[in-house]
């Protein structure tokens, strides 16, 4: 499932969401994976 489209899954629960993290990603695409997250959730 890409970034993106869990972040439209967790914005269409309607519920107020807290996004933590906890470290340990890929460094090499962490900006790209957060990018896409954060644009499904604001979408």
């Amino acid at each position: 499932m890409s970034g993106q489209l869990l972040g439209q899954r967790i914005k269409a629960l309607g519920m107020p969401c807290v996004v933590v993290q906890e470290g340990g990603y890929d460094l090499a695409t962490l900006d790209e994976n957060a990018s896409r997250f954060f644009a499904g959730m604001t979408a």
